[in-house]
């Protein structure tokens, strides 16, 4: 598998990627449920969660990108597969996580307000326990 890199801008896979992460994709995996993917939408190339049948969202994002059209499967790039970690590539974990992960990005948008503060209370949360495993590893 051919692995290319890929520097993360932006807060809205926040906080499962931040600004900043050194992230590595492949074109050779077909998309999941949940995985995260790289795709192009108005010339700019952006990693956002796959929630199948052409949805994608951001984590961090009250709308979904692929609500009108859908998107084409030839606008999705790659998978992202790895994370660059103290200067080493680590594979991404799709256990239960990245689950949860999927669950809480299909609820949380704009038409589901009540979801989405309890979601930010979550990923508060969670940001502050990658950050304790960060500094902990």
């Amino acid at each position: 598998m051919t692995l290319k890199p890929l520097l993360i801008k932006g807060n809205s896979m926040n906080p499962y990627f931040k600004e900043g992460d050194q992230l590595f994709y492949s074109k050779e995996v077909v998309p999941q449920l949940g995985h995260c993917v790289l795709f192009k939408k108005e010339e700019k190339e952006i990693v956002h969660r796959y929630l199948g049948e052409g949805l994608i969202k951001g984590d961090n994002v009250k709308r979904f990108d692929g609500e009108i059209p859908p998107i084409a499967p030839l606008q999705i790039i790659g998978v992202i597969t790895h994370r660059s970690f103290k200067g080493k590539a680590h594979l991404l974990s799709e256990g239960l996580l990245v689950r949860f992960l999927t669950f809480c990005s299909f609820y949380n948008h704009a038409d589901n307000p009540i979801f989405h503060r309890i979601y930010a209370m979550i990923i508060k949360a969670l940001s502050r326990w990658l950050r304790f495993q960060e500094n902990v590893l």
